[in-house]
């Protein structure tokens, strides 16, 4: 009998090229055989239910879900799901109770409030059952408050390793003081719970199902399709955001008309400096400036202008970067098309900047690793040539 593991790693396969019929036949094998554990079962009945769902078969996801629920009743995320169907069939108030539910077995969900608003919205006339769920949580729903500030579009995609989306996008909420913003977040087909895991978000975020895994190049790509700011930033979902980051990160482009992108600090999590910024030499070959130092130098504590800045932390203009179609395909799935977004970004007459006071800490490597032999990792080199094909006679 196989393991949740070697199930998990067999369904991403499936997943990575969007062979869901093969998963649901896979999964549906598991199901039907005997003597199954009930951690396995109940997460075979989830996996199935979440194929269903994104694919439009609402009915039979909910009664997978449910039959995870008998299993294991305080199953938040199949809790979450089930909500979520019932809110889409038309029936908020019902919705409204579930994600309440959810909120009271697991009060550090805050974020399910967003999911109870969003119900809220959704009921013709006042509700007594929703004023006592709010009352009972004792917690306050902020109304957005946007002044005349552009709107800014923060793109975070993931691919599994939800211990980082969470604290991500915890982040972004708890140290974002710029009021006229929106998170757009792109699920790579992740195998693991980040699908469950945003659904609990509400309308709080906009949420991107992809089918299969498209790399940081078609994901972000897919992604911006959803944007409405005049700014969009693209930020890893293994980053932490520090205080004041975006407005610092804005005004970027406040005090430099000219700049076209801008980059962040970022930090190691054991607070040495990872880069300020980055070099392309003459031979096409990159370094990230500043890397291991001390990021209370002063060289590296100044807002500059730099060939390019890291995609981990990136703000674009937006109609810059419809201009240039994107993120380059030619770099799928990963590595160099953020170097070759600011490379075109200064080729139409706009500069790049870097500004220290925006600092983001970065887990680098937590989602593609640091091998360049394997993974994503390994395009890094492969990338990296067609990079200099490309840009060579730029220099």
């Amino acid at each position: 009998m196989p393991d949740l593991q070697f199930i998990n790693d067999h369904l991403q396969v499936l997943f990575n090229e969007e062979r869901y019929t093969e998963a649901l036949e896979y999964l549906k094998n598991l199901k039907s055989e005997s003597n199954q554990s009930p951690e396995l079962l109940s997460k075979v009945y989830y996996h199935i239910g979440r194929i269903l769902f994104y694919n439009g078969d609402l009915r039979n996801a909910k009664e997978n879900f449910l039959e995870v629920l008998k299993i294991n009743p305080s199953n938040l995320y199949s809790l979450v799901f089930v909500a979520r169907i019932i809110e889409l069939e038309g029936k908020p108030s019902s919705a409204m109770k579930l994600f309440s539910q959810a909120l009271k077995t697991n009060r550090s969900y805050t974020q399910l409030l967003h999911a109870i608003n969003g119900s809220l919205q959704d009921l013709q006339n006042d509700d007594e059952d929703a004023e006592y769920i709010l009352t009972q949580n004792s917690l306050e729903l902020q109304l957005d408050n946007k002044d005349a500030n552009p709107k800014i579009s923060i793109l975070v995609l993931c691919y599994n390793k939800l211990e980082y989306t969470e604290k991500c996008l915890k982040a972004i909420f708890d140290n974002t003081t710029y009021n006229n913003f929106e998170v757009i977040v792109v699920d790579n087909a992740s195998v693991d719970d980040t699908p469950g895991y945003l659904e609990t978000y509400g309308k709080l975020i906009k949420y991107v199902h992809a089918k299969k895994n498209l790399g940081f190049v078609g994901g972000n790509n897919l992604g911006a399709q959803f944007a409405e700011g005049e700014f969009l930033v693209f930020l890893n979902n293994d980053t932490e955001v520090q205080h004041n980051w975006l407005t610092h990160l804005y005004n970027t482009f406040v005090y430099y008309p000219n700049a076209g992108a801008a980059g962040s600090m970022l930090i190691y999590p054991d607070g040495k400096l990872q880069e300020a910024g980055g070099i392309i030499f003459q031979d096409m070959s990159g370094w990230n400036y500043g890397r291991k130092g001390d990021p209370l130098d002063s060289k590296f504590n100044f807002v500059r202008e730099v060939d390019y800045c890291s995609g981990a932390a990136l703000m674009v203009r937006r109609e810059l970067f419809n201009k240039l179609n994107g993120f380059d395909e030619r770099y799928s799935p990963a590595y160099c098309e953020d170097t070759d977004l600011c490379f075109g970004i200064r080729k139409l007459g706009y500069k790049v900047y870097y500004n220290p006071l925006s600092k983001v800490v970065h887990h680098e490597g937590a989602t593609a690793g640091t091998d360049l032999n394997s993974g994503f990792k390994k395009y890094q080199v492969i990338n990296a040539k067609k990079f200099k094909e490309k840009w060579a006679d730029e220099q």
